[in-house]
Order: C-alpha cells, then structure tokens, then sequence
C-alpha cells in the first residue's frame, strides 16, 4: 500500500511540475487522431459510393459473414472478397473521387498523411510520459516494452483520465 502511495504521489507531482507541456502533447495527439479519422471516415464513405454506383461481387462466400459467392458487395469492409480486377476497379473508380475531395492526388497519394501524424504524435507523447511523468522507479519497464502500440494507448488512456483533463 505505501508503494502504491508513493507512486500516485509521484505521479501526480509529475504532472503538476509538467502540466502545460502534457496537455500540449495531448492536445496535438487528439487532434492528429481526429485528422486521421475524419480522413478514413471520408475514403470510406467514399468507397462505399463507388460499390453502391456500381456493380462488385463476392468471388467467394463468408458464412460468418452472411455472405455467398456471387453477392453484390456494398460495403467496403467486405472488400476482401472481390476479385483483384474487381479490387483495382474500385480504387481506379474511388481515385478522381478521392481527388476532388482533396484527399490524395492523381497518383493516389495522401495530401496529408494523417496516419503518419498520428503516429509520430503518439510516440512523442508516449516519450514525454515515460521520460516525465512516469515515477522514476517504472521507467525502465515502460521503456523496455516502448513499441508496444496496446500499451501505448493504454498509458494514454490512464494519463487523460487524470483530472487535469476532466472538461477538455
């Protein structure tokens, strides 16, 4: 219990002593993980266009799925189970789309690549906890399983449960 004490003792006092530079780093990881889902959110929708305006089919039959060889496809989650030609067709259908909306360019390359934003914000997050935040005696053992992307958003999760978040 006395551990347990001095490390919600510590750890508090770690966030006090860093708080403007943590809510920062929060701030930017939310809003580079907002960016990505708003930008897969907007190529889903439009694939989901693009099945529904046109015709794909199951090449093969997902019984935990509901779905038999031969049933239209509607829905991009399913897109597994159309062919490669029929696969190729929806990208080369979905790109001028995806183009007007500003999300790729012709080649089909993000204008912003949100994923890659996410995750370096994440890591620099996950970097200044470990380094600042964390009581000095887990470091080491946060360190140690570092790349461990459960983890990281774990510790991300617990850290903006803190009170210091409560209303932002």
């Amino acid at each position: 219990m006395e551990q347990l004490i001095q490390f919600t003792t510590a750890l508090r006092e770690n966030c006090e002593a860093h708080l403007p530079t943590l809510k920062n780093a929060m701030k930017v990881y939310e809003l580079a993980k907002l960016g990505y889902e708003l930008q897969e959110q907007r190529s889903k929708d439009i694939y989901n266009r693009v099945l529904s305006e046109h015709e794909f089919f199951a090449i093969e039959g997902n019984e935990e799925l509901g779905i038999r060889k031969g049933d239209r496809i509607t829905e991009d989650k399913y897109d597994f189970l159309l062919s490669e030609a029929d696969f190729q067709r929806l990208l080369r259908l979905a790109r001028p789309i995806h183009v007007e909306a500003g999300i790729t360019n012709e080649e089909g390359i993000y204008l912003v690549n949100y994923s890659k934003i996410k995750l370096s914000a994440m890591n620099s997050l996950v970097d200044f906890i470990i380094q600042y935040i964390l009581p000095h005696p887990i470091r080491k053992e946060f360190w140690e399983v570092r790349r461990n992307v459960v983890r990281e958003k774990q510790l991300i999760s617990i850290i903006a449960s803190l009170p210091y978040f409560e209303g932002e």
